[in-house]
């Protein structure tokens, strides 16, 4: 994936990573499907991280709650005691 001359997957594309257990740095997910969205914005909340990893590993925002530092500011965060750290940012259309 380093290196890698991305030019956007489908829903299908991703899902497929997804199941593999091939998760990537970032997703920048968006369109007219909200359906789409939310069910890989789901898989990667329920299946990114094991259960006693979530606690301090995964960090769910809302866009009409935080700005940009404090999204920031939480991806910048190491794992704790886990193999990655997941930032999920929700309807970031509605930040200030």
């Amino acid at each position: 994936m380093a290196g890698d001359n991305f030019t956007g997957l489908d829903y299908q594309e991703i899902i497929k990573e997804l199941r593999a257990g091939r998760f990537r740095p970032l997703y920048f997910l968006h369109g007219p499907e909200a359906y789409f969205i939310d069910a890989v914005s789901d898989y990667v909340e329920r299946h990114a991280l094991e259960e006693a990893e979530k606690a301090f590993n995964q960090t769910i925002l809302y866009g009409k709650e935080v700005d940009f530092k404090a999204v920031i500011d939480a991806a910048r965060r190491y794992p704790m005691m886990a193999q990655r750290q997941v930032v999920l940012l929700k309807e970031a259309q509605e930040m200030q």
